[in-house]
């Protein structure tokens, strides 16, 4: 089976929570972008995925989307619009907690 292509959206305090829950699942899973409106917490989330990419706006992301699956985290930072874009290009888009 190939690899789901996650993009997470929204890197502030709960994000350990999916950084945990993401780091379990790296047979099934690659973490290609980490976007938070402060580029710090997503180039931190980032550090933790190999050739993951980091941004503090949605636009890079959503040139490049994720392929199978968008992980929108939090509708403060983005993750709504995120997960709307998602769904538009007929992804499967999940939000909140794992």
């Amino acid at each position: 089976m190939e690899k789901l292509r996650v993009g997470v959206v929204g890197c502030g305090r709960i994000s350990n929570t999916y950084r945990a829950a993401l780091k379990q699942l790296e047979d099934e899973a690659d973490v290609v972008w980490a976007v938070d409106k402060v580029l710090a917490r997503a180039q931190t989330f980032a550090a933790s995925f190999p050739g993951c990419r980091a941004a503090d706006t949605l636009e890079p992301m959503l040139a490049d989307p994720p392929q199978g699956f968008q992980a929108a985290m939090s509708p403060g930072t983005g993750g709504a619009q995120g997960g709307s874009a998602g769904l538009r290009r007929g992804q499967m888009v999940r939000t909140g907690a794992f």
